[in-house]
């Protein structure tokens, strides 16, 4: 095949079966969400470039930048525009933008594309579909948010059937108070979270030789840290093994005492597919975390690392406006799922057509009758097809059908249905007669 023949490295592009997978998917989200009172937004693709850039710098070198349109400024100008590179930022700037427009708490979902200068890899995408629930409000932000939103993620992912799953809390005042115990420094801090969010990649032995090496930990202190938190404990398990945690400061309590609430509003939160569980290595990158922290793996399927992730945020929305704006949020990576789920064959990508009922026929001069039949078919919301050939055999009409994965062919007896319709359910491969289009309808209904 010619590389011009083919889409650019690192942007997915789905054929019919797996697009199909995918809106099903997105379809569980927006109920699901819906159903929790958040409400869908969108934000344009592009945004400043002043807007994207955080403090360090680090996020602007994955930005897609756009210099100029055509006919407009000058090439050699640095570019004031790129695209979004994540959903949170342009929330932030959304909420201060419309800050006097919006009612706080403001529950927002949103499912849209971003656009990262990564190196493209297996499951590592350059444009990427993200699916985001976020609140924020006011001043305060009442705690029971923050296992709202796990509850949602954990319905969502039960809806998907994809088997069993696994959502890991921790909460970073939690953590970095447990640091302070062990002498890191307020500047440390980043490094730190840094090196215990890459725990479970490199392995523990590594983890305690980068607290030595980079922040000065003995080697007794590295070892004597990483065993308080290289444990998992079910969410009603946590009172008790916070109560083991041996050491005080304010943060720490502070963040012992939010988990504790936490885990209170999760208690038997377990369900079919579905565990949540205490993970005090979870630490998560990003700077913008101040409490709560989440990570969702796929259990048996961990070497695809987490697959849904967020937390609690103090005030993103502050290099905006002016105001206090706390806010809790979670994501789950959508094309990023969609290729482990197409890769372990997780579901069924048979069906290759939305379309629910082809009307067959046993001759061209069937296609009025058949149009006819077809649009009450479409009034019932059946999707359905007339057969493009009617000169063809009925046998490879139904070959055709059951190739798309069609649940069902109608095929009317006599020339105007004088007969009947025998639907044939093509998946189990039976069939029925009735004497009318209406019982037809019923029957596949």
């Amino acid at each position: 095949m010619s590389d011009k023949s083919r889409a650019p490295g690192g942007f997915p592009e789905n054929l019919p079966s797996e697009q199909l997978v995918e809106n099903r998917i997105r379809g569980i989200m927006e109920r699901v969400y819906a159903s929790y009172g958040y409400t869908p937004i969108e934000t344009p693709a592009v945004e400043n470039m002043e807007t994207l850039e955080n403090e360090d710098g680090v996020i602007k070198k994955e930005v897609y930048g756009i210099k100029r349109a055509a006919g407009e400024g000058d090439d050699s100008q640095e570019a004031e525009r790129g695209l979004r590179f994540d959903l949170t930022v342009p929330f932030a700037r959304y909420t201060a933008e419309h800050f006097n427009e919006l009612r706080f708490p403001f529950k927002r979902s949103q499912i849209q594309k971003v656009w990262r200068g990564e190196r493209p890899q297996k499951g590592r995408f350059r444009e990427f579909y993200q699916a985001d629930i976020d609140v924020i409000a006011i001043d305060n932000l009442p705690l029971h948010y923050d296992a709202e939103v796990v509850l949602a993620v954990q319905e969502v992912f039960e809806g998907m059937n994809i088997g069993n799953f696994t959502i890991h809390i921790n909460h970073r005042k939690f953590l970095q108070g447990l640091l302070q115990i062990f002498g890191i420094k307020d500047e440390q801090t980043a490094d730190a979270l840094r090196i215990i969010d890459k725990a479970d990649k490199v392995g523990i032995t590594a983890t305690q030789e980068n607290l030595k090496t980079e922040l000065g930990l003995s080697a007794d202190a590295a070892s004597e840290f990483l065993a308080m938190i290289d444990k998992k404990v079910p969410i009603n398990e946590i009172e008790g093994f916070l109560k083991n945690i041996k050491g005080t400061n304010p943060l720490l309590e502070e963040g012992k005492a939010e988990l504790q609430t936490i885990g209170a509003l999760l208690q038997d939160s377990t369900t079919r597919n579905g565990k949540i569980i205490f993970n005090p290595k979870i630490a998560r990158g990003l700077n913008y975390y101040t409490g709560s922290v989440y990570e969702t793996t796929l259990d048996g399927l961990e070497k695809y690392g987490s697959i849904c992730s967020g937390g609690r945020y103090a005030n993103l929305a502050s290099k905006f406006i002016n105001k206090n704006l706390p806010g809790v949020g979670i994501s789950i990576g959508l094309s990023r799922l969609l290729s482990i789920i197409k890769q372990e064959k997780l579901l069924s990508f048979e069906k290759q057509s939305v379309t629910d009922v082809m009307i067959g026929l046993f001759g061209e001069e069937q296609r009025a009758i058949g149009n006819k039949i077809a649009q009450s078919f479409r009034k019932a919301d059946l999707n359905t097809e007339v057969y493009f050939d009617g000169n063809k055999k009925i046998g490879k009409q139904l070959e055709d059908a059951s190739k798309r994965g069609i649940g069902y062919m109608v095929m009317i007896e006599g020339a105007e249905g004088e007969n009947g319709y025998t639907i044939k359910n093509l998946q189990e491969r039976k069939q029925e007669t009735f004497t009318s289009v209406n019982e037809a309808i019923l029957f596949v209904k």
